[in-house]
């Protein structure tokens, strides 16, 4: 887990809106896949897997995480495949199954 105490996430917020360096220089989206251009010269090509539905927006972030987290394509997508696992084990396990006990909120 990381220690976010202390981060200063106004200043961060204005580095990256200020910072065209973290843009890329143009991009593609285009049945089905999405083409990010980068000031360096390499481009992050993301295609949508056989039997997935496209999204431009989740095209253009998985492209974009991919060339700013310095991870491999490969690790990049472990991670965030393993994000969202986690976030349906989290959800699954918080439901509430009939028969549960529940507090009656007294906060009203």
């Amino acid at each position: 887990m990381v220690d976010l105490n202390g981060f200063d996430f106004k200043s961060a917020k204005l580095y990256f809106i200020n910072n065209e360096e973290n843009l890329p220089k143009r991009y593609i989206i285009n049945k089905g896949a999405t083409i990010l251009f980068w000031e360096d010269g390499t481009k992050t090509v993301v295609k949508r897997a056989k039997g997935d539905e496209y999204n431009k927006i989740l095209g253009f972030l998985w492209a974009y995480f991919q060339k700013r987290s310095g991870l491999s394509k490969t690790k990049a997508n472990e991670y965030i495949r393993n994000l969202v696992e986690k976030e349906e084990e989290t959800v699954t396990s918080s439901k509430l199954k009939i028969g549960d006990k529940v507090k009656e909120r007294t906060d009203k």
